[in-house]
């Protein structure tokens, strides 16, 4: 019964259905579905309730309104909410994916974020400097970004302006140059070996979300 009630204030015409259910439930304060918490995997969860409670009185006839609190999807940094959906779904390329709260919503994807026009992103990209400019490396690709995160690291200057305007991050850690491979691309930096990597590999000395370092 808890999971019929839910469905129908969550699912279907949430405030008629609600107050058509606070009808027969006339104690204030008493959910026709309480506040429900649902797993999502390691992407998504999602709470929501349909609540009777007090509007006022008419003639000493209390008057009674079910108030639906709609369900939130709390989505990580490189997931977005898709149209209709109840889950997170991994950022897609060419976009990033800033993460956060969002409400159901039947037509519009939500926290989903296009890179700016001619910049490229890999999968699973959660801000606009992860979107730059593909560095091919034989059949491999590796994406700069245009922000550095790491030092040292490799610095290109498309524009040729004299300012570094993309990056690659560099790693001790002997890491593969992206998700899609297990080659390496290993650098000889002052005597000391790097790995050259895109932001689909995850190291010790990156850290996700806002980093400050020092430029060279």
């Amino acid at each position: 019964m808890f999971s019929l009630y839910y469905w129908v204030c969550g699912r279907v015409m949430k405030r008629l259905f609600c107050w058509l259910l606070s009808m027969f439930i006339l104690t204030p304060g008493v959910a026709v579905a309480e506040d429900v918490f649902l797993p999502g995997g390691d992407s998504a969860s999602l709470a929501g309730s349909c609540v009777v409670d007090v509007l006022g009185t008419d003639s000493g006839t209390a008057k009674f309104i079910a108030v639906w609190l709609p369900s939130i999807y709390n989505c990580k940094m490189g997931y977005y909410l898709g149209p209709s959906a109840t889950d997170c779904t991994k950022c897609i390329e060419n976009h990033y994916c800033p993460g956060g709260d969002f409400g159901y919503d039947e037509f519009l994807a939500q926290g989903l974020e296009e890179c700016p026009e001619d910049l490229v992103s890999p999968e699973g990209m959660y801000e606009i400097a992860q979107c730059g400019r593909r560095f091919h490396a034989g059949e491999h690709v590796i994406y700069m970004r245009r922000t550095k995160v790491t030092t040292p690291s490799l610095n290109f200057d498309l524009d040729r302006d004299g300012e570094p305007d993309y990056f690659i991050s560099l790693s001790t850690e002997k890491v593969p140059m992206s998700s899609s491979t297990e080659r390496s691309l290993r650098l000889n930096v002052g005597g000391i070996i790097y790995s050259a990597h895109d932001d689909t590999v995850k190291t010790d000395e990156v850290i996700i979300a806002d980093v400050e370092t020092t430029e060279e």
